[in-house]
């Protein structure tokens, strides 16, 4: 034979179940804080990209291999686009492509992105 709880059932139910969700809570805000780390260090990673492809597409482009330097140079864009998803708020990426672009002379393209 079921016996109906009253009340009192309902908040012991609630004492049992809120520690739970508090559980869930922290543990979702540690996940959530994770993923904003990973995607730091990505962001990081991508600018890390955009320098590094910048330089080796001038090595190249000095080397007399230019159409390695334009496909090097691709790839700079590449992570600059990539790392405006990423962090879309964040100054560096522009900055860096910006001083890429003035490196290689597309002045219109440098100017829009130091805006």
């Amino acid at each position: 034979q079921r016996q109906h709880n009253s009340g009192n059932g309902n908040r012991q139910w609630l004492r049992c179940i809120l520690p739970e969700t508090s559980f869930v809570k922290a543990f979702f805000l540690l996940g959530f804080q994770l993923l904003t780390l990973g995607s730091a260090d990505k962001y990081d990673s991508l600018c890390a990209g955009i320098v590094d492809n910048s330089r080796r597409a001038a090595e190249l482009y000095n080397s007399g291999r230019i159409s390695d330097a334009k496909r090097v140079l691709a790839a700079a864009k590449d992570n600059f686009e990539e790392a405006v998803v990423v962090e879309p708020n964040e100054p560096q990426a522009y900055l860096d492509y910006a001083t890429t672009m003035l490196n290689t002379n597309h002045f219109d393209q440098a100017r829009k992105h130091f805006k």
